[in-house]
């Protein structure tokens, strides 16, 4: 189990209404305050340079530079 995984579980185990201190739990399993945070209000970063298709065109060309023995290159 990961440690973000872990310190989510340590505040579902909380009481109900008991209050989250995200600085200690983040302390206690070495993650980052915010990260564990935005992980626990589902908020999560949705950053892609690239589009599904464009994604799967640059999967294929890879794969054609390593048949061919060529490195892939940027």
């Amino acid at each position: 189990m990961a440690a973000i995984d872990a310190a989510l579980a340590a505040i579902s185990s909380l009481k109900l209404g008991e209050k989250v201190n995200y600085t200690y739990i983040a302390a206690d399993y070495s993650v980052k305050r915010l990260t564990l945070l935005r992980r626990h209000r589902g908020k999560i970063i949705k950053c892609r340079n690239l589009n599904e298709s464009q994604e799967q065109a640059l999967i294929e060309y890879i794969k054609d530079l390593n048949k061919r023995g060529l490195p892939p290159i940027r």
